[in-house]
């Protein structure tokens, strides 16, 4: 049973599989239909490219050579669900059967976001938010490219959705949880910065002795799962890399004069991780010290575009890849994505008295 359309708070204590909501499964079914005709019929041709070519190469021998992911240390978990497919499928088929694998995780991440506004506000709200991950072009595009990010929204979003119901009387949740959110972290390391923030809130809402034995639990699920990546980088490059040494080449790129191909181009001709590490950061914190107008112009660019906004799938259609684009179709889409995301804003700057009464 769903509550009246557009009901106001929900009980916090359950939300269910939203199986009973038709219009919602219809939902499902397009946005999974829309990611898939991009996946095979637009973009089925397209060989792999930059990043996306880098996974498919790695794929064949990521176990063969020691985990190796490329000029980059990153977390290998991608990396080991491509090389498996491709170990299960013939050479012909494992790209087009990688890329459904994640049309459909790309679709089902709508089903933890309308559980979790379901819960908050009701079933208009619910499909709101599901559609906005449903129908998003930049979402949409991200579905069907050989990169991470559509498994770790899937994670992250599934965490998200659990977290409504952990408290210290459910180990298990919690555990899975943790474990949930280890996984998250093997594919963006990014994820482990909302962990600290997590164990904060709930040390403020649920006092201290509550909190320290949550995020025992839950942060030793997750540390346990993250472990093996940990101490293989411990082992071959020392404290220096952790999980990963992408940050210190975004610090360099992202404050250098010259051009990202000309930056990657160098660090690539560095030869091994640690010195990489070590001069990206170096040279990141010269550049910024040369110019710190410069980061300061490039940092307020870069938070203004944070959420994609164009950036993505105008960047895909402008490098040919799904095909040809008048100067028309290229501004069409701009503006769709800039619209769709003012909507997103409103619709979130709606809900901020709601979090205040009830955080």
């Amino acid at each position: 049973m769903h509550p009246p359309e557009g009901a106001g708070v929900v009980n916090q204590s359950r939300a269910p599989w939203p199986i009973s909501d038709r219009t919602f499964l219809l939902m499902m079914v397009l946005g999974l239909s829309i990611r898939c005709v991009l996946a095979f019929m637009l973009d089925g041709n397209m060989s792999p490219r930059g990043d996306e070519k880098l996974y498919a190469q790695l794929a064949e021998t990521f176990f063969s050579n020691g985990f190796d992911t490329g000029p980059f240390v990153r977390p290998p978990l991608y990396f080991v669900f491509l090389a498996l497919i491709r170990a299960i499928s013939t050479p012909d088929s494992w790209i087009l059967v990688a890329k459904l694998l994640q049309c459909v995780a790309g679709t089902a991440v709508a089903i933890p976001v309308y559980r979790s506004t379901f819960r908050l506000a009701g079933t208009l709200p619910a499909r709101f938010a599901a559609g906005f991950i449903l129908f998003d072009p930049t979402l949409i595009a991200f579905s069907h490219l050989l990169w991470p990010e559509t498994f770790f929204l899937l994670a992250i979003a599934i965490v998200f959705d659990g977290l409504a119901k952990v408290d210290t009387d459910t180990i298990l949740r919690s555990i899975c949880l943790g474990a949930l959110t280890g996984i998250a972290m093997l594919l963006k390391p990014v994820f482990g910065i909302f962990t600290l923030l997590l164990a904060g809130h709930w040390l403020f809402s649920k006092g201290f002795s509550n909190a320290l034995k949550i995020v025992v639990v839950f942060g030793g699920a997750a540390a346990l799962v993250i472990s093996p990546w940990v101490i293989r980088n411990l082992n071959l490059y020392g404290p220096s890399i952790i999980m990963e040494n992408q940050g210190p080449y975004n610090l360099w790129s992202g404050n250098s004069p010259d051009s990202p191909r000309t930056v990657l181009k160098t660090w690539r001709d560095l030869g091994d991780p640690l010195t990489r590490s070590r001069v990206g950061t170096q040279r990141g914190i010269e550049f910024i010290k040369q110019d710190p107008s410069r980061f300061v112009r490039n940092t307020l660019v870069r938070a203004l575009n944070f959420w994609g906004l164009e950036y993505f799938v105008v960047r895909h259609l402008a490098i040919g890849g799904y095909q040809d684009i008048s100067i028309g179709t290229f501004l069409t889409w701009f503006w769709i994505i800039q619209i769709g995301w003012a909507i997103m804003w409103v619709a979130a700057a709606a809900g901020v008295g709601r979090v205040i009464r009830d955080p």
